[in-house]
């Protein structure tokens, strides 16, 4: 099964040119657990993967986000290829595949934990996340809720 998600925008556009924000995350088990020398694991539970795909009309520079309590630091890279396979649902195996608007361009957001924390600039909702950026001399804040959790290829 495949689920298409197109930019089709609901609503007025805002005047930061997003159109369409797309949030993933994956839960990523070490195949090797590192253990003190009690012999007790030294990293607890599974890395969560954060990737984010937005689409907008004009470029934006990505800085920060924030979820449950941590910062993160933003690598942004632009998607030439469209459409975009993001992945496989975990929760029925429905592949998600992002078709881009025509004149809007796709970038894609991959979250990894910030050396440094910081506060994050307003209240975040529950089960959201925060992104930051700037466009030109403005600043860009935006929530972003209804993450779809993919599943990860299995293990080697």
């Amino acid at each position: 099964m495949l689920v298409i998600l197109t930019g089709c925008t609901a609503g007025a556009q805002l005047k930061d040119g997003i159109k369409n924000i797309y949030a993933f995350r994956a839960e990523h088990l070490p195949g090797i657990v590192a253990v003190d020398p009690q012999g007790n694991p030294t990293h607890q539970g599974p890395d969560t993967l954060y990737t984010i795909y937005i689409e907008s009309a004009k470029p934006i520079q990505w800085l920060k986000a924030w979820k449950n309590g941590k910062t993160y630091s933003i690598i942004a890279m632009p998607v030439a290829d469209t459409p975009v396979d993001a992945g496989i649902k975990k929760a029925n195996g429905e592949h998600v595949l992002i078709i881009l608007t025509k004149g809007n361009a796709l970038w894609r957001l991959e979250l990894t934990p910030a050396e440094k924390q910081a506060p994050a600039p307003q209240k975040i909702k529950p089960g959201h996340m925060l992104l930051q950026g700037k466009q030109g001399t403005k600043t860009i804040v935006r929530s972003v809720g209804n993450e779809v959790e993919l599943k990860l290829p299995d293990a080697v």
